[in-house]
């Protein structure tokens, strides 16, 4: 099965092959004839990823405050 991969480190696409899915039980398979993809979504993270902690709280306060709370109870 081929799927398309973006490294979040250097930003390169690639497609490689990839173990087709495991069907589990009380689930469902679905097999896709065309797929697309969005080069804005691709492209937000990878600006996202290379941001520093600072910014990415400030981006996503929701993540930022399910670490302290985390961090808080372990």
């Amino acid at each position: 099965m081929k799927s398309i991969l973006q490294n979040v480190k250097n930003g390169i696409i690639a497609i490689s092959d990839v173990p087709k899915p495991i069907l589990r039980p009380k689930s469902v398979l679905v097999k896709n004839y065309f797929s697309l993809v969005s080069a804005g979504t691709e492209k937000s993270v990878l600006e996202f990823s290379k941001s520093n902690y600072l910014k990415k709280a400030m981006l996503r306060p929701d993540l930022f405050r399910k670490v302290l709370n985390k961090a808080k109870n372990d």
